[in-house]
């Protein structure tokens, strides 16, 4: 069992993330019409979690199950991360994706 140096996990972590708030984003702004989003970052001694707001449109039924890999490649980059990713409609309106993650959550090979 092959375990990365701290700052590559760190470096690869980073970019898991970036991808992940990426995507949401770009799926946010084509299929729901959002416009205005709000990424926050909070870490605390035990989890790292990550929310991305969108003001878009409710997902459809038909979206459910959307084509292309988007989402399977954000499901596989949360599991790099040891995390767990729900997408739901926030109470204020519009969308959320709320990821969560262990603080000293290590990638492996």
């Amino acid at each position: 069992d092959y375990q990365l140096p701290d700052d590559a996990a760190n470096i690869l972590s980073a970019t898991n993330l970036y991808r992940i708030v990426q995507e949401t984003m770009n799926n946010a702004a084509k299929h729901n019409q959002a416009r205005n989003f709000n990424i926050r970052l909070v870490c605390d001694q035990d989890r790292i979690v990550l929310t991305v707001w969108d003001d878009g449109q409710p997902p459809s039924a038909s979206a459910e199950n959307p084509e292309g890999l988007g989402r399977d490649i954000m499901e596989y980059r949360s599991k790099l991360l040891k995390a767990s990713m729900t997408h739901q409609t926030a109470k204020a309106g519009g969308n959320e994706m709320t990821l969560s993650f262990p603080q000293h959550s290590v990638l492996t090979d």
